[in-house]
């Protein structure tokens, strides 16, 4: 099955008693409720996956969500899957993080875990994919969009989250400083 532009379509009508309620920039449907931050957060993680240097990066895109503790491994083989296929199609490079301390280190700041509402028994994790620049972005994301095996792992993904979690996503350019 070739899902090419079409797969808001194919996953809504795949993912049982769900609506759509965001589409992320990849082009892909998404079942979750999108929440914008609206205070200062400070992210402490421990990497998960890394594998090649990002000096070439100008573009990072940050996808923040939660996974319930008991789909943990699920999750992490779904990953390493999309790892192989983004690079298959291009990417600089993809890490996973999963958070690791809720402190916050001074007055002011917010942690992640409070603005994103989760169940005791759900972790916070942050994807982070590297790109050159935008059109390289843009390069990559198309090939994604016509490779069916990317459908099968947004559903799988989809699968193990709980409904009504929010994804949140951003598209970062590199500054000079």
């Amino acid at each position: 099955m070739h899902l090419g532009r079409n797969w808001p379509n194919t996953l809504s009508a795949n993912t049982a008693n769900r609506s759509i309620n965001q589409v992320l920039s990849f082009g892909f449907a998404v079942n979750y409720t999108f929440d914008p931050l609206c205070a200062y957060i400070h992210i402490n993680s421990t990497i998960v996956m890394s594998k090649t240097d990002v000096t070439e990066a100008a573009v990072v895109e940050h996808v923040i969500y939660g996974v319930p503790k008991m789909n943990h491994e699920a999750m992490l083989q779904i990953c390493k899957q999309t790892d192989e296929m983004f690079r298959q199609h291009g990417i600089l490079r993809y890490d996973v993080y999963q958070l690791s301390n809720t402190d916050v280190p001074m007055k002011g700041f917010s942690n992640i875990a409070s603005v994103m509402s989760l169940n005791q028994d759900e972790e916070i994790w942050v994807d982070s994919l590297y790109y050159k620049d935008h059109q390289h972005r843009k390069g990559v994301i198309t090939k994604l969009e016509n490779d069916e095996r990317m459908g099968v792992i947004i559903k799988q993904s989809a699968d193990l989250m709980p409904s009504g979690a929010k994804i949140i996503i951003g598209e970062f350019h590199r500054l000079s400083v």
